[in-house]
């Protein structure tokens, strides 16, 4: 059934009641887990209830900090300003909704199986996009020939300043940095399939009963698990976001500007002769000089390109 379009009127309407909601409520709570018409969420109180969503309300995501109220049962009815939302483009073009008021973004690679580097790009840039800051964590370094051989894959993305992380479930030494990176932040974990993110978050929650895919002995792939985003409070503190494993990552907006954070070899060369360079095959364009000069791949200059071009649409 197709859903009835609001009028900008009744759109208006809805915002102001919910804003009313925020200054009169029996709890607030942050999301843990959407469901259709339902949430779980966890009560200042620290307790975690399961609440009905009032229809007004969309989108409503992990992290989302929200207003409920009590009569025969809890509803969410309001929801309060994000501080950050992550969001995707599907294959059909719509908005996919994943987490809300995150702080930062633990991008999880593995040795087996290898992550594309135009994904770890998009994630980048997505984090660039959102104002907080990226981590890279290369887990099952245990199936590495060596540390070196393990980290090959992504040693460029440490070369270029960004904090790079190994683990292993199986190494509990190797935890210990994590842990520590996560203490009293609102993370969320992104990457492929197979990558071990549901058995990450089970080794940091051993308390919790979670679903982990079967490892193939054959070729040490997991098998995705994770279908929908869910909120987990650390014990030590702060929060751990799940999120599905994915094939790509496509951001809905996002500018020059988060370009450039997201490639920061970029910011070490000077201006273009022209201002209105497109990086093609203009005279005189520094970032085109870059990979001329053997300072950047044309592998990632292509996919720098790819992106550029979508900015500047």
């Amino acid at each position: 059934m197709t859903k009835r379009r609001l009028t900008g009127q009744q759109q208006a309407r809805i915002r102001a009641n919910q804003d009313a909601e925020l200054l009169s409520y029996d709890a607030k709570a942050i999301v843990l887990k959407r469901y259709r018409d339902e949430a779980l969420v966890w009560l200042e109180q620290g307790e975690e209830v399961t609440a009905s969503i009032r229809r007004t309300l969309d989108h409503l995501v992990p992290g989302d900090e929200v207003a409920l109220s009590k009569d025969k049962g809890w509803v969410v009815t309001a929801r309060f300003p994000r501080k950050t939302v992550l969001s995707r483009d599907s294959r059909l073009g719509k908005t996919k909704w994943i987490a809300a008021n995150i702080t930062q973004m633990i991008i999880v690679l593995a040795v087996v199986p290898e992550t594309s580097a135009s994904l770890i790009d998009n994630y980048l840039l997505a984090a660039a996009n959102l104002g907080v800051k990226p981590i890279l964590l290369v887990n099952k370094v245990d199936l590495a020939e060596s540390l070196e051989a393990g980290l090959e894959p992504y040693k460029l993305y440490q070369d270029l300043g960004f904090e790079l992380y190994v683990c292993s479930v199986n190494q509990p030494e190797t935890l210990v940095a994590l842990k520590q990176a996560l203490l009293d932040e609102t993370s969320i974990f992104v990457g492929q399939s197979g990558v071990g993110k549901s058995s990450l978050l089970q080794t940091l929650l051993p308390h919790k009963a979670l679903e982990v895919g079967e490892i193939s002995e054959k070729q040490q792939l997991g098998r995705h698990t994770t279908s929908l985003s869910e909120y987990f409070l650390l014990p030590e503190g702060g929060g751990v976001i799940d999120s599905p494993g994915v094939r790509e990552f496509v951001l809905n907006e996002f500018s020059a500007s988060d370009l450039f954070t997201a490639f920061p070899e970029l910011m070490r060369t000077g201006s273009c002769q022209f201002r209105n360079c497109q990086h093609e095959a203009e005279p005189g364009c520094a970032l085109t000089g870059l990979v001329k000069g053997g300072l950047m791949s044309a592998e990632r200059f292509e996919h720098f390109m790819t992106l550029f071009k979508r900015a500047s649409r």
